[in-house]
Protein backbone atom coordinates (compact mmCIF):
# COMPACT_ATOMS: atom_id res chain seq x y z
CA UNK A 1 0.00 0.00 0.00
CA UNK A 2 1.18 3.21 -0.94
CA UNK A 3 1.49 6.86 0.70
CA UNK A 4 -2.03 7.68 -0.12
CA UNK A 5 -3.02 4.40 1.45
CA UNK A 6 -1.52 4.50 4.72
CA UNK A 7 -2.69 7.83 4.91
CA UNK A 8 -5.93 6.58 4.24
CA UNK A 9 -5.66 3.76 6.96
CA UNK A 10 -5.05 6.66 9.12
CA UNK A 11 -7.78 8.64 9.23
CA UNK A 12 -10.08 6.25 9.03
CA UNK A 13 -8.76 4.76 12.02
CA UNK A 14 -9.45 7.87 13.32
CA UNK A 15 -12.94 7.98 12.33
CA UNK A 16 -13.56 5.03 14.06
CA UNK A 17 -12.12 5.72 17.39
CA UNK A 18 -14.02 9.14 16.61
CA UNK A 19 -17.35 7.61 15.34
CA UNK A 20 -17.92 6.34 19.05
CA UNK A 21 -17.61 9.71 20.60
CA UNK A 22 -19.16 11.93 17.95
CA UNK A 23 -21.92 9.87 16.14
CA UNK A 24 -24.37 9.82 19.64
CA UNK A 25 -24.66 13.66 19.32
CA UNK A 26 -26.02 13.50 15.33
CA UNK A 27 -27.75 10.21 15.54
CA UNK A 28 -29.75 10.75 18.27
CA UNK A 29 -33.38 12.42 17.98
CA UNK A 30 -33.99 16.11 19.35
CA UNK A 31 -36.11 15.62 22.59
CA UNK A 32 -38.39 18.08 21.35
CA UNK A 33 -38.77 15.80 18.29
CA UNK A 34 -43.19 15.33 17.02
CA UNK A 35 -44.45 12.46 18.92
CA UNK A 36 -48.15 11.80 19.85
CA UNK A 37 -49.05 15.23 21.07
CA UNK A 38 -50.22 16.49 24.42
CA UNK A 39 -51.99 13.69 25.67
CA UNK A 40 -54.62 14.59 28.45
CA UNK A 41 -54.57 11.77 30.87
CA UNK A 42 -58.28 9.79 31.39
CA UNK A 43 -60.53 10.06 34.30
CA UNK A 44 -63.21 7.74 34.86
CA UNK A 45 -66.62 7.66 37.86
CA UNK A 46 -64.92 4.89 40.48
CA UNK A 47 -66.04 1.68 40.21
CA UNK A 48 -66.97 2.15 36.32
CA UNK A 49 -64.84 1.72 33.43
CA UNK A 50 -66.76 4.58 31.65
CA UNK A 51 -64.24 7.50 30.95
CA UNK A 52 -65.46 10.98 32.21
CA UNK A 53 -64.17 14.49 31.33
CA UNK A 54 -61.34 15.30 34.64
CA UNK A 55 -63.05 18.35 35.60
CA UNK A 56 -65.29 19.22 39.00
CA UNK A 57 -69.23 19.06 39.15
CA UNK A 58 -69.40 21.28 41.73
CA UNK A 59 -69.29 25.15 40.94
CA UNK A 60 -66.66 25.03 44.23
CA UNK A 61 -63.02 25.09 43.65
CA UNK A 62 -60.65 22.02 43.70
CA UNK A 63 -58.87 21.18 46.68
CA UNK A 64 -55.06 20.48 46.43
CA UNK A 65 -54.22 17.17 47.85
CA UNK A 66 -53.26 17.37 51.14
CA UNK A 67 -49.97 15.15 51.32
CA UNK A 68 -48.98 15.97 48.05
CA UNK A 69 -45.86 17.40 49.55
CA UNK A 70 -43.70 15.84 51.32
CA UNK A 71 -43.12 12.11 51.91
CA UNK A 72 -43.01 10.86 55.22
CA UNK A 73 -40.57 6.99 56.15
CA UNK A 74 -42.71 4.52 56.59
CA UNK A 75 -43.14 3.83 60.60
CA UNK A 76 -44.01 -0.30 60.28
CA UNK A 77 -41.94 -2.66 59.16
CA UNK A 78 -41.60 -3.82 55.64
CA UNK A 79 -43.99 -6.24 54.33
CA UNK A 80 -43.11 -8.12 51.08
CA UNK A 81 -45.02 -10.64 48.34
CA UNK A 82 -43.46 -12.35 45.74
CA UNK A 83 -44.48 -13.02 41.74
CA UNK A 84 -42.20 -15.90 40.00
CA UNK A 85 -42.23 -18.25 36.74
CA UNK A 86 -39.65 -19.82 35.75
CA UNK A 87 -37.29 -17.22 34.65
CA UNK A 88 -38.35 -14.68 36.62
CA UNK A 89 -39.27 -13.27 40.30
CA UNK A 90 -40.20 -9.88 41.05
CA UNK A 91 -40.28 -9.08 44.83
CA UNK A 92 -43.05 -6.63 46.51
CA UNK A 93 -42.16 -3.95 49.01
CA UNK A 94 -45.38 -2.84 50.88
CA UNK A 95 -42.81 0.62 51.30
CA UNK A 96 -44.08 2.39 48.20
CA UNK A 97 -46.42 -0.58 47.22
CA UNK A 98 -43.91 -1.25 44.41
CA UNK A 99 -41.60 -3.74 42.89
CA UNK A 100 -38.49 -3.31 44.65
CA UNK A 101 -36.45 -5.91 42.91
CA UNK A 102 -36.79 -8.18 39.83
CA UNK A 103 -34.62 -11.52 39.90
CA UNK A 104 -33.12 -13.20 36.40
CA UNK A 105 -33.11 -16.64 37.34
CA UNK A 106 -31.56 -17.86 33.91
CA UNK A 107 -28.93 -15.41 34.46
CA UNK A 108 -26.14 -15.08 37.05
CA UNK A 109 -25.24 -11.41 38.69
CA UNK A 110 -21.18 -12.35 37.99
CA UNK A 111 -19.68 -14.75 36.16
CA UNK A 112 -17.18 -16.63 38.19
CA UNK A 113 -13.56 -16.50 36.21
CA UNK A 114 -10.29 -14.54 36.62
CA UNK A 115 -8.79 -13.66 40.15
CA UNK A 116 -11.66 -12.47 41.61
CA UNK A 117 -13.89 -15.12 40.76
CA UNK A 118 -14.62 -15.27 44.84
CA UNK A 119 -16.52 -12.23 45.49
CA UNK A 120 -19.17 -13.58 41.87
CA UNK A 121 -21.21 -15.52 44.74
CA UNK A 122 -24.25 -17.02 43.77
CA UNK A 123 -26.91 -14.81 43.23
CA UNK A 124 -28.96 -14.04 40.55
CA UNK A 125 -28.96 -10.83 38.15
CA UNK A 126 -31.43 -8.37 39.14
CA UNK A 127 -32.84 -5.34 37.88
CA UNK A 128 -33.80 -2.01 40.06
CA UNK A 129 -30.96 -3.73 42.87
CA UNK A 130 -29.65 -1.86 45.98
CA UNK A 131 -32.37 1.05 44.75
CA UNK A 132 -33.35 3.55 47.15
CA UNK A 133 -36.92 3.84 45.53
CA UNK A 134 -39.17 0.55 44.29
CA UNK A 135 -40.17 0.81 40.94
CA UNK A 136 -43.47 1.67 40.30
CA UNK A 137 -43.83 4.05 43.52
CA UNK A 138 -45.50 7.32 42.79
CA UNK A 139 -43.32 10.21 43.61
CA UNK A 140 -43.80 13.85 44.39
CA UNK A 141 -45.40 12.74 47.77
CA UNK A 142 -48.18 11.71 46.52
CA UNK A 143 -48.35 8.57 48.25
CA UNK A 144 -47.83 10.32 52.08
CA UNK A 145 -45.95 7.70 54.01
CA UNK A 146 -45.42 5.41 51.54
CA UNK A 147 -46.91 2.40 53.65
CA UNK A 148 -49.37 -0.12 51.24
CA UNK A 149 -51.24 -2.74 52.26
CA UNK A 150 -49.96 -6.08 50.07
CA UNK A 151 -52.09 -8.63 49.35
CA UNK A 152 -51.74 -11.43 46.81
CA UNK A 153 -54.20 -13.78 44.82
CA UNK A 154 -52.59 -16.24 42.33
CA UNK A 155 -50.19 -14.66 39.86
CA UNK A 156 -51.71 -10.42 41.08
CA UNK A 157 -49.96 -8.52 43.41
CA UNK A 158 -52.56 -5.39 45.35
CA UNK A 159 -51.18 -2.68 47.22
CA UNK A 160 -53.16 -0.21 48.10
CA UNK A 161 -53.80 3.23 50.86
CA UNK A 162 -55.67 6.21 51.51
CA UNK A 163 -53.71 9.01 51.10
CA UNK A 164 -54.47 12.40 52.35
CA UNK A 165 -58.12 14.31 52.02
CA UNK A 166 -59.74 11.61 49.68
CA UNK A 167 -57.59 9.61 47.32
CA UNK A 168 -57.03 6.41 47.24
CA UNK A 169 -53.91 4.70 45.39
CA UNK A 170 -54.75 1.15 44.18
CA UNK A 171 -52.23 -1.25 42.00
CA UNK A 172 -52.19 -4.08 40.67
CA UNK A 173 -49.40 -6.08 39.33
CA UNK A 174 -50.21 -9.10 37.21
CA UNK A 175 -47.44 -11.96 35.86
CA UNK A 176 -47.35 -12.42 32.62
CA UNK A 177 -45.59 -14.89 30.30
CA UNK A 178 -42.06 -14.99 30.38
CA UNK A 179 -39.95 -11.63 31.36
CA UNK A 180 -43.10 -9.90 31.02
CA UNK A 181 -45.85 -8.08 33.57
CA UNK A 182 -48.46 -5.73 34.09
CA UNK A 183 -48.74 -2.90 36.30
CA UNK A 184 -52.35 -1.20 36.43
CA UNK A 185 -52.29 2.22 38.52
CA UNK A 186 -55.17 4.32 39.75
CA UNK A 187 -55.88 6.63 41.40
CA UNK A 188 -59.33 7.69 43.12
CA UNK A 189 -61.35 10.77 44.48
CA UNK A 190 -62.83 9.50 47.30
CA UNK A 191 -63.96 12.42 49.16
CA UNK A 192 -67.17 14.76 48.66
CA UNK A 193 -65.21 17.05 47.20
CA UNK A 194 -63.05 18.11 44.14
CA UNK A 195 -59.42 17.24 44.54
CA UNK A 196 -56.38 18.78 42.54
CA UNK A 197 -54.08 16.19 42.06
CA UNK A 198 -50.04 17.34 41.38
CA UNK A 199 -48.27 16.31 38.75
CA UNK A 200 -47.20 12.94 38.89
CA UNK A 201 -44.29 10.87 38.85
CA UNK A 202 -44.09 7.34 38.52
CA UNK A 203 -41.06 5.68 39.27
CA UNK A 204 -40.10 3.15 36.79
CA UNK A 205 -37.07 1.74 38.15
CA UNK A 206 -33.40 2.31 39.15
CA UNK A 207 -30.90 1.61 36.75
CA UNK A 208 -27.59 0.11 38.26
CA UNK A 209 -24.82 -1.34 37.16
CA UNK A 210 -24.60 -5.80 37.10
CA UNK A 211 -22.10 -6.37 39.63
CA UNK A 212 -19.25 -4.71 41.67
CA UNK A 213 -17.20 -4.89 38.43
CA UNK A 214 -19.46 -3.37 36.35
CA UNK A 215 -18.08 0.31 35.52
CA UNK A 216 -21.64 1.55 34.91
CA UNK A 217 -20.83 3.14 31.60
CA UNK A 218 -23.51 1.52 29.60
CA UNK A 219 -25.87 1.57 32.46
CA UNK A 220 -28.22 4.70 31.91
CA UNK A 221 -32.11 5.85 30.04
CA UNK A 222 -33.24 4.86 27.04
CA UNK A 223 -36.80 5.83 25.23
CA UNK A 224 -38.69 5.81 22.35
CA UNK A 225 -40.90 8.70 20.91
CA UNK A 226 -43.02 6.95 17.97
CA UNK A 227 -40.30 7.37 15.65
CA UNK A 228 -36.80 7.37 17.16
CA UNK A 229 -35.15 6.08 20.38
CA UNK A 230 -32.77 8.27 21.98
CA UNK A 231 -29.61 7.15 25.22
CA UNK A 232 -28.93 9.22 27.64
CA UNK A 233 -25.86 7.74 29.45
CA UNK A 234 -22.82 9.36 31.98
CA UNK A 235 -24.20 8.38 34.86
CA UNK A 236 -20.80 7.43 35.98
CA UNK A 237 -17.13 9.17 35.43
CA UNK A 238 -15.42 8.58 32.44
CA UNK A 239 -11.61 9.15 30.98
CA UNK A 240 -11.93 11.98 28.88
CA UNK A 241 -9.33 14.26 27.38
CA UNK A 242 -6.15 13.52 28.48
CA UNK A 243 -7.65 11.08 30.68
CA UNK A 244 -8.92 13.49 32.91
CA UNK A 245 -12.18 11.93 34.42
CA UNK A 246 -15.77 13.63 32.56
CA UNK A 247 -18.23 15.17 34.96
CA UNK A 248 -21.35 12.90 35.61
CA UNK A 249 -24.85 13.75 34.43
CA UNK A 250 -26.54 14.23 37.73
CA UNK A 251 -30.38 14.71 35.72
CA UNK A 252 -31.78 14.86 32.63
CA UNK A 253 -35.00 15.54 31.39
CA UNK A 254 -36.69 13.94 28.09
CA UNK A 255 -39.59 14.22 26.03
CA UNK A 256 -42.40 16.22 24.83
CA UNK A 257 -45.65 14.59 25.22
CA UNK A 258 -44.33 11.95 22.52
CA UNK A 259 -42.67 9.66 25.54
CA UNK A 260 -44.51 6.28 24.39
CA UNK A 261 -41.82 4.03 26.05
CA UNK A 262 -38.57 4.18 28.70
CA UNK A 263 -36.23 2.01 29.22
CA UNK A 264 -33.86 1.59 32.45
CA UNK A 265 -30.78 -0.77 31.37
CA UNK A 266 -27.28 -1.67 32.14
CA UNK A 267 -24.88 -3.52 29.59
CA UNK A 268 -26.88 -7.11 29.48
CA UNK A 269 -30.32 -6.31 30.74
CA UNK A 270 -33.53 -3.86 30.73
CA UNK A 271 -36.79 -3.05 32.42
CA UNK A 272 -38.94 -1.60 30.21
CA UNK A 273 -42.10 0.35 30.37
CA UNK A 274 -44.54 0.88 27.92
CA UNK A 275 -47.73 3.04 29.22
CA UNK A 276 -51.33 2.99 27.91
CA UNK A 277 -50.34 6.57 26.45
CA UNK A 278 -47.10 8.58 26.14
CA UNK A 279 -45.92 10.53 29.36
CA UNK A 280 -45.22 14.09 28.83
CA UNK A 281 -41.51 13.59 29.99
CA UNK A 282 -39.13 11.03 31.64
CA UNK A 283 -36.57 12.36 33.95
CA UNK A 284 -33.63 10.33 35.22
CA UNK A 285 -31.57 11.52 38.42
CA UNK A 286 -28.24 10.44 39.65
CA UNK A 287 -27.88 8.34 42.97
CA UNK A 288 -25.21 7.08 45.28
CA UNK A 289 -25.34 3.23 45.67
CA UNK A 290 -24.10 0.97 48.40
CA UNK A 291 -20.59 0.48 47.99
CA UNK A 292 -18.99 -3.16 47.93
CA UNK A 293 -18.19 -5.15 50.95
CA UNK A 294 -14.87 -3.51 52.20
CA UNK A 295 -12.82 -6.56 52.55
CA UNK A 296 -13.57 -6.57 49.13
CA UNK A 297 -12.77 -3.75 47.99
CA UNK A 298 -9.33 -3.69 50.11
CA UNK A 299 -8.19 -6.53 47.74
CA UNK A 300 -10.29 -6.04 44.46
CA UNK A 301 -9.04 -3.53 42.50
CA UNK A 302 -11.28 -3.83 39.74
CA UNK A 303 -14.68 -3.02 42.21
CA UNK A 304 -16.32 -0.12 41.84
CA UNK A 305 -15.58 1.95 45.19
CA UNK A 306 -18.28 4.75 44.62
CA UNK A 307 -21.30 2.75 42.13
CA UNK A 308 -24.39 5.06 41.23
CA UNK A 309 -27.22 4.88 40.19
CA UNK A 310 -30.08 6.29 37.54
CA UNK A 311 -33.47 6.86 39.26
CA UNK A 312 -35.88 7.25 36.53
CA UNK A 313 -39.44 8.36 36.16
CA UNK A 314 -42.73 8.82 34.10
CA UNK A 315 -44.51 12.32 34.49
CA UNK A 316 -47.93 12.99 33.60
CA UNK A 317 -49.29 16.30 34.07
CA UNK A 318 -51.85 17.75 36.84
CA UNK A 319 -55.35 16.91 37.05
CA UNK A 320 -58.20 17.75 38.93
CA UNK A 321 -60.99 14.66 40.03
CA UNK A 322 -64.25 15.40 40.78
CA UNK A 323 -66.29 13.36 43.90
CA UNK A 324 -66.24 9.72 42.70
CA UNK A 325 -63.92 9.94 40.14
CA UNK A 326 -60.05 8.18 39.28
CA UNK A 327 -57.69 8.18 37.09
CA UNK A 328 -56.20 5.00 35.56
CA UNK A 329 -52.89 4.03 34.07
CA UNK A 330 -51.70 0.49 32.79
CA UNK A 331 -48.22 -0.01 32.02
CA UNK A 332 -46.75 -2.87 29.98
CA UNK A 333 -43.39 -3.88 31.16
CA UNK A 334 -40.58 -6.04 30.23
CA UNK A 335 -37.93 -6.97 32.66
CA UNK A 336 -35.38 -9.17 31.40
CA UNK A 337 -31.91 -9.81 29.20
CA UNK A 338 -31.43 -7.82 25.99
CA UNK A 339 -32.25 -10.58 23.59
CA UNK A 340 -32.76 -9.12 19.98
CA UNK A 341 -34.73 -11.20 18.37
CA UNK A 342 -37.31 -11.89 21.51
CA UNK A 343 -37.71 -8.23 21.21
CA UNK A 344 -37.84 -7.85 17.52
CA UNK A 345 -41.18 -9.66 17.86
CA UNK A 346 -42.75 -7.28 20.59
CA UNK A 347 -44.80 -4.25 19.55
CA UNK A 348 -43.05 -0.52 19.96
CA UNK A 349 -40.07 -1.33 18.84
CA UNK A 350 -39.11 -1.96 22.14
CA UNK A 351 -35.78 -3.54 20.54
CA UNK A 352 -34.49 -0.61 19.47
CA UNK A 353 -32.85 -0.57 23.28
CA UNK A 354 -30.30 -2.96 21.80
CA UNK A 355 -28.85 0.53 20.45
CA UNK A 356 -28.40 -1.35 17.10
CA UNK A 357 -29.41 1.90 15.29
CA UNK A 358 -27.30 4.34 13.05
CA UNK A 359 -24.70 3.12 10.78
CA UNK A 360 -23.80 -0.28 12.29
CA UNK A 361 -27.11 -1.35 13.44
CA UNK A 362 -27.84 -3.32 10.19
CA UNK A 363 -24.13 -5.12 10.33
CA UNK A 364 -24.75 -6.00 14.32
CA UNK A 365 -28.16 -7.18 13.51
CA UNK A 366 -26.57 -9.40 10.50
CA UNK A 367 -23.55 -10.65 12.53
CA UNK A 368 -25.60 -11.26 15.60
CA UNK A 369 -28.37 -13.85 13.61
CA UNK A 370 -24.79 -15.07 12.41
CA UNK A 371 -23.55 -16.00 15.13
CA UNK A 372 -26.46 -17.66 16.39
CA UNK A 373 -27.11 -19.67 13.67
CA UNK A 374 -23.71 -21.31 13.82
CA UNK A 375 -23.99 -21.84 17.19
CA UNK A 376 -27.83 -23.47 17.53
CA UNK A 377 -27.22 -24.72 13.57
CA UNK A 378 -23.72 -26.60 14.44
CA UNK A 379 -23.72 -26.59 18.28
CA UNK A 380 -20.34 -24.74 18.11
CA UNK A 381 -19.01 -22.54 21.23
CA UNK A 382 -19.48 -18.90 20.81
CA UNK A 383 -15.59 -18.82 20.60
CA UNK A 384 -15.57 -20.96 17.64
CA UNK A 385 -18.62 -18.96 16.22
CA UNK A 386 -16.76 -15.94 16.17
CA UNK A 387 -13.68 -17.55 14.32
CA UNK A 388 -15.87 -19.24 12.01
CA UNK A 389 -17.72 -15.81 11.25
CA UNK A 390 -14.54 -14.02 11.02
CA UNK A 391 -13.54 -16.75 8.45
CA UNK A 392 -16.52 -15.78 6.45
CA UNK A 393 -16.06 -12.48 6.87
CA UNK A 394 -12.70 -12.86 5.62
CA UNK A 395 -13.37 -15.22 2.57
CA UNK A 396 -16.28 -12.84 1.26
CA UNK A 397 -13.42 -10.46 0.79
CA UNK A 398 -10.19 -12.32 -0.04
CA UNK A 399 -10.32 -11.98 -3.56
CA UNK A 400 -10.25 -7.80 -3.05
CA UNK A 401 -7.79 -8.57 -0.09
CA UNK A 402 -5.43 -10.68 -2.52
CA UNK A 403 -6.08 -7.83 -5.33
CA UNK A 404 -4.74 -5.37 -3.17
CA UNK A 405 -1.57 -7.56 -2.44
CA UNK A 406 -1.19 -8.18 -6.39
CA UNK A 407 -1.26 -4.10 -6.39
CA UNK A 408 1.20 -3.62 -3.51
CA UNK A 409 4.02 -5.63 -5.38
CA UNK A 410 3.60 -3.83 -8.12
CA UNK A 411 4.25 -0.67 -6.04
CA UNK A 412 7.27 -3.07 -4.65
CA UNK A 413 8.36 -3.62 -8.57
CA UNK A 414 8.08 0.22 -9.73
CA UNK A 415 10.20 1.46 -5.97
CA UNK A 416 13.26 2.11 -7.82
CA UNK A 417 11.54 4.05 -10.56
CA UNK A 418 9.77 5.89 -7.98
CA UNK A 419 12.64 6.49 -6.22
CA UNK A 420 14.21 7.90 -8.98
CA UNK A 421 11.66 10.44 -9.80
CA UNK A 422 11.72 11.36 -5.68
CA UNK A 423 15.52 12.27 -6.33
CA UNK A 424 15.49 14.07 -9.71
CA UNK A 425 12.26 16.23 -8.64
CA UNK A 426 13.26 16.50 -4.88
CA UNK A 427 13.03 20.22 -5.00
CA UNK A 428 9.77 20.41 -7.18
CA UNK A 429 7.01 18.79 -4.72
CA UNK A 430 3.88 18.75 -7.59
CA UNK A 431 6.09 18.05 -10.17
CA UNK A 432 7.15 14.90 -8.16
CA UNK A 433 3.64 14.06 -7.63
CA UNK A 434 2.64 14.27 -11.39
CA UNK A 435 5.23 11.93 -12.61
CA UNK A 436 4.69 9.34 -10.10
CA UNK A 437 0.87 9.69 -10.65
CA UNK A 438 1.96 9.69 -14.47
CA UNK A 439 4.32 6.26 -13.81
CA UNK A 440 1.43 4.49 -11.69
CA UNK A 441 -0.77 4.81 -14.35
CA UNK A 442 1.46 3.56 -16.76
CA UNK A 443 1.56 0.82 -15.32
CA UNK A 444 -1.94 0.28 -14.88
CA UNK A 445 -0.99 0.81 -10.64
CA UNK A 446 -4.21 2.44 -8.54
CA UNK A 447 -2.95 2.97 -5.08
CA UNK A 448 -6.51 4.24 -3.86
CA UNK A 449 -7.40 0.63 -4.56
CA UNK A 450 -5.55 -0.68 -1.56
CA UNK A 451 -8.08 0.95 0.89
CA UNK A 452 -11.04 -0.66 -0.83
CA UNK A 453 -11.02 -3.79 1.48
CA UNK A 454 -10.57 -1.81 4.68
CA UNK A 455 -13.76 0.28 3.65
CA UNK A 456 -15.35 -2.57 3.55
CA UNK A 457 -14.21 -4.32 6.84
CA UNK A 458 -14.93 -0.68 8.63
CA UNK A 459 -18.87 -1.55 8.56
CA UNK A 460 -18.11 -5.49 9.86
CA UNK A 461 -15.95 -3.54 12.53
CA UNK A 462 -18.17 -0.99 13.56
CA UNK A 463 -21.10 -3.89 13.55
CA UNK A 464 -19.22 -6.16 15.28
CA UNK A 465 -18.63 -3.83 18.15
CA UNK A 466 -21.86 -2.64 18.64
CA UNK A 467 -22.89 -6.47 18.86
CA UNK A 468 -20.63 -6.78 21.21
CA UNK A 469 -21.33 -4.49 23.40
CA UNK A 470 -24.91 -5.74 24.43
CA UNK A 471 -24.92 -9.78 22.79
CA UNK A 472 -25.83 -11.45 25.95
CA UNK A 473 -25.44 -14.58 24.38
CA UNK A 474 -21.89 -14.30 24.54
CA UNK A 475 -21.99 -13.57 28.55
CA UNK A 476 -20.76 -16.27 30.71
CA UNK A 477 -20.11 -18.17 27.33
CA UNK A 478 -15.98 -19.60 27.89
CA UNK A 479 -13.39 -20.04 25.17
CA UNK A 480 -9.85 -21.51 26.01
CA UNK A 481 -8.74 -19.60 29.30
CA UNK A 482 -11.52 -16.75 28.49
CA UNK A 483 -13.88 -16.98 30.72
CA UNK A 484 -16.63 -15.02 29.61
CA UNK A 485 -16.37 -13.68 25.88
CA UNK A 486 -18.65 -10.99 26.98
CA UNK A 487 -15.59 -9.33 29.45
CA UNK A 488 -11.70 -8.76 29.16
CA UNK A 489 -9.94 -12.32 29.77
CA UNK A 490 -8.15 -10.95 32.88
CA UNK A 491 -5.80 -13.94 34.29
CA UNK A 492 -4.70 -12.02 37.27
CA UNK A 493 -3.44 -8.76 38.23
CA UNK A 494 0.21 -7.07 37.68
CA UNK A 495 1.35 -6.94 41.65
CA UNK A 496 3.27 -3.73 41.49
CA UNK A 497 0.76 -1.46 38.84
CA UNK A 498 -2.43 -3.11 40.62
CA UNK A 499 -4.03 -3.67 36.51
CA UNK A 500 -5.46 -6.32 34.94
CA UNK A 501 -3.00 -8.83 32.63
CA UNK A 502 -5.69 -9.24 29.94
CA UNK A 503 -4.07 -11.74 27.76
CA UNK A 504 -5.83 -11.83 24.44
CA UNK A 505 -5.11 -8.30 23.16
CA UNK A 506 -1.19 -8.43 24.02
CA UNK A 507 -2.02 -11.73 21.16
CA UNK A 508 -3.52 -9.61 19.34
CA UNK A 509 -0.74 -7.14 19.19
CA UNK A 510 1.56 -9.66 18.27
CA UNK A 511 -0.43 -10.65 14.99
CA UNK A 512 -0.46 -6.94 14.38
CA UNK A 513 3.25 -6.57 14.70
CA UNK A 514 4.08 -9.56 13.21
CA UNK A 515 1.30 -8.25 10.14
CA UNK A 516 2.96 -5.05 10.02
CA UNK A 517 6.40 -5.96 9.66
CA UNK A 518 5.45 -8.28 6.66
CA UNK A 519 3.97 -5.56 4.66
CA UNK A 520 6.60 -3.85 2.65
CA UNK A 521 6.99 -0.15 3.48
CA UNK A 522 5.73 2.38 0.54
CA UNK A 523 8.50 3.77 -1.75
CA UNK A 524 6.54 7.18 -1.25
CA UNK A 525 5.86 7.25 2.43
CA UNK A 526 8.77 8.95 4.50
CA UNK A 527 10.10 7.10 7.76
CA UNK A 528 7.69 9.23 10.09
CA UNK A 529 4.85 8.29 8.41
CA UNK A 530 6.47 4.58 7.95
CA UNK A 531 6.53 4.94 11.97
CA UNK A 532 3.17 6.17 12.01
CA UNK A 533 1.94 2.91 10.50
CA UNK A 534 4.52 0.61 12.37
CA UNK A 535 2.84 1.64 16.15
CA UNK A 536 -1.15 2.02 14.81
CA UNK A 537 -1.50 -1.71 16.61
CA UNK A 538 -0.73 -0.03 19.91
CA UNK A 539 -3.67 2.22 20.08
CA UNK A 540 -6.21 -0.64 18.82
CA UNK A 541 -4.27 -2.47 21.91
CA UNK A 542 -5.86 0.72 24.36
CA UNK A 543 -9.04 -0.29 22.47
CA UNK A 544 -8.87 -3.79 23.06
CA UNK A 545 -7.82 -3.98 26.52
CA UNK A 546 -10.30 -3.33 28.80
CA UNK A 547 -12.89 -4.24 25.81
CA UNK A 548 -14.99 -7.85 25.42
CA UNK A 549 -12.53 -10.76 24.82
CA UNK A 550 -14.54 -11.68 21.61
CA UNK A 551 -13.99 -8.88 19.63
CA UNK A 552 -9.42 -9.02 20.21
CA UNK A 553 -10.49 -12.45 19.50
CA UNK A 554 -11.95 -11.93 15.81
CA UNK A 555 -9.59 -9.24 15.35
CA UNK A 556 -6.57 -11.92 15.83
CA UNK A 557 -8.16 -14.02 13.92
CA UNK A 558 -8.12 -11.58 11.22
CA UNK A 559 -4.62 -10.71 11.27
CA UNK A 560 -3.53 -14.48 10.69
CA UNK A 561 -5.69 -14.91 7.82
CA UNK A 562 -4.08 -11.80 6.61
CA UNK A 563 -0.96 -12.97 7.62
CA UNK A 564 -1.35 -16.40 4.98
CA UNK A 565 -2.73 -14.32 2.06
CA UNK A 566 0.47 -12.02 2.95
CA UNK A 567 2.53 -15.23 3.05
CA UNK A 568 0.94 -16.48 -0.19
CA UNK A 569 1.65 -13.41 -1.90
CA UNK A 570 4.70 -13.11 -1.35
CA UNK A 571 5.89 -16.46 -2.51
CA UNK A 572 4.58 -15.26 -6.28
CA UNK A 573 7.41 -13.50 -7.75
CA UNK A 574 7.30 -9.74 -8.36
CA UNK A 575 5.54 -8.78 -11.85
CA UNK A 576 7.62 -8.02 -14.93
CA UNK A 577 6.60 -4.75 -15.78
CA UNK A 578 8.85 -4.10 -19.04
CA UNK A 579 6.10 -5.88 -21.96
CA UNK A 580 3.41 -2.95 -20.19
CA UNK A 581 6.56 -0.19 -21.20
CA UNK A 582 7.96 -1.65 -24.70
CA UNK A 583 3.71 -1.60 -25.74
CA UNK A 584 3.62 2.11 -24.86
CA UNK A 585 6.68 2.73 -26.64
CA UNK A 586 5.93 0.48 -29.51
CA UNK A 587 2.17 2.93 -29.85
CA UNK A 588 4.82 6.23 -29.65
CA UNK A 589 6.65 4.55 -32.69
CA UNK A 590 3.32 3.88 -34.80
CA UNK A 591 1.95 6.96 -34.05
CA UNK A 592 5.08 9.05 -35.69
Amino acid sequence: MDRTGKIAVSICFVLMVGWFIVAPKFLTPNPGATGAGNIQPQVQPVGTNAQAPSTSTSGLPAQPLASATATTKPTTPAQTQVLENNVFRATFTSHGGGIQKIELKAHPESIAFGPHKRFAGTNFAALNHQALTPAYSLGNGLDGDADYVLSRQGNVVRAEKQVGNGIRVLKEFTLLTNYQFTAKLRLENTSGQALSVPQQEWNIGTATPMNAHDDGTMMGLYWYDGSKARQVLGWVPTPGFFCIPSKPIEMATEGASNVVWAAINNQFFTLITVPDSPATNVVSRRIALPPPPAEQLAVDNQALANPAGAETALIFPAITLAPGQAIERVFTAYAGPKEYLPLSRMENRIDLVMDYTGFSGPFAKLLLVMMNFLHNSLHLNYGLCIIALTVIVRGVFWPFSMANFRMSKKMQALAPQLKAIQEKYKEDPRAMQSKSWELQRQYGVNPITGCIPLLFQLPIFFGLFTMLRTAIELRGSAFLWMGDLSAPDTLFEIPLLRMPFNLMPIIYLGTAFLQSHMTPPSPQMDPMQQKMIKYLPLAFLFIFYNYAAGLALYWTVSNLITILQMYLSRREPLPDMTPVLAVQKGHGKKHR
